[in-house]
């Protein structure tokens, strides 16, 4: 049902458990089923294919950066003594974008380990990274209308690149904030290091809860790690243009799945957190009787056909979690949408129409990547721009798919 580390979600919505790791295995596993005495074309792979166009009143800028902790080794390396070194993705609000050079969906190195990493019947059916068209630039200077902008960290999912959630990025960052996205090493499908080292995803199979806890303490590591960094990076230890423009005092964090996990964790444990969501994932630990003493936000997939005993126990974890947290809660519901539908791969895959259920639930994946961005960008203008609450309530009148589940 929800986010879970190595499956991403550990159903079909007609009970049958996922056994295959990570986000690529879990969508060819269901690919299989879905398609069974079936033989999907792979001719639409190719069709360029333009990401959604911003909401927000800016132009976006990205950058990318190499960041190793010296202070902490990598215990998920398959060697002692190897520091955590993790890739950076920084979405942010540009000045202009007149004659810049857009950035490309998948840097050529990223979509060359990519394409040989995914197993073949994702390869056949998605959308050729080269052809698809996103809204950033690169070298872009930052918007120069206030002097800083909040801060977003993003965690992706178990298994997937962060640039595989550039709509929600983008989105996010065309309304006024840094947003930070990282990798996870190991744990990511595939990462690419400047150098051309690449790191594909070790293990497999369903960790026990004390691993499980284990890594979840490696991806609040990452954002507690990014957070310092960034501090750096805001009095000048980088590019000249980011000097002084981020604003370290409103931070937020969010993550899909176990990244939507491990931003409950790090809002509940660091206090420079201000405000969080969790787009589709489980609680784990302590949280579950603590709640989340921040404002935070449970976006979550319809489950409504979930109806196994799994389910049930982690509804429950979730409904006690958001019983016990603090002002600025809520919890809202997706209608017709899967696991995957906030993630871009809802729009670079191409199904058929009658196979667009399970992880990618029904709704339309333009119609639902729009929902879910305004509720995150409504979220965070509250709670890190002191916009009034209402104006979520607005939200749920323009969008009639997002219900409160509270």
């Amino acid at each position: 049902p929800f986010g879970r580390p190595v499956l991403g979600q550990r159903h079909f919505h007609d009970g049958r458990p996922w056994s295959q790791s990570g986000a690529a295995s879990l969508i060819a596993a269901w690919l299989a089923v879905a398609f069974v005495g079936a033989a999907p074309s792979p001719s639409q792979h190719v069709t360029p294919s333009a990401l959604p166009t911003l909401a927000g009143p800016y132009p976006v800028g990205r950058a990318s950066f190499d960041w190793k902790d010296d202070r902490r080794d990598d215990p998920l390396a398959p060697t002692s003594g190897v520091k955590r070194e993790v890739t950076v993705w920084i979405w942010y609000p540009a000045a202009e974008k007149a004659q810049a050079t857009p950035s490309k969906y998948l840097p050529p190195a990223w979509r060359k380990a990519l394409l040989q990493n995914q197993p073949s019947a994702i390869r056949n059916m998605s959308r050729d990274p080269d052809g698809v068209r996103c809204n950033s630039f690169e070298g872009v200077s930052v918007a120069a209308d206030q002097r800083t902008f909040p801060v977003v960290l993003m965690k992706p999912g178990f298994g997937s690149l962060a640039l595989q959630y550039t709509v929600l990025c983008e989105d996010l960052a065309s309304r006024g904030y840094f947003v930070v996205a990282s990798d996870s090493p190991y744990n990511t499908s595939v990462v690419v290091y400047p150098d051309g080292r690449v790191v594909r995803q070790a293990g497999g199979g369903d960790p026990d809860e004390n691993r499980t806890r284990k890594l979840l303490k490696v991806w609040v590591d990452d954002d507690r790690f990014l957070l310092d960094r960034l501090s750096r990076l805001n009095k000048g230890d980088g590019p000249a243009m980011f000097r002084a423009r981020l604003n370290l005092k409103e931070v937020g964090a969010m993550g899909h799945s176990f990244g939507g996990s491990a931003a409950a964790e790090f809002c509940q444990t660091d206090s420079r957190c201000k405000a969080g969501i969790d787009i589709d994932g489980r609680i784990y630990g302590e949280l579950a009787e603590s709640g989340v003493r921040r404002p935070f936000m449970w976006l979550n997939s319809d489950h409504s056909r979930e109806v196994d005993a799994e389910s049930d126990q982690i509804r429950a974890q979730l409904k006690q979690s958001y019983d016990h947290s603090g002002s600025g809660r809520l919890s809202a519901t997706l209608v017709g949408s899967g696991h995957f539908s906030f993630s871009d791969l809802c729009l670079l895959m191409d199904l058929p129409a009658p196979a667009r259920s399970g992880p990618f639930g029904q709704i339309d994946p333009r119609r639902g990547l729009l929902a879910a961005s305004e509720c995150i960008g409504c979220f965070f203008d509250i709670h890190l721009k002191n916009r009034p609450p209402s104006e979520f309530k607005k939200l749920y009148e323009l969008y009639h798919e997002v219900k409160q589940t509270d």
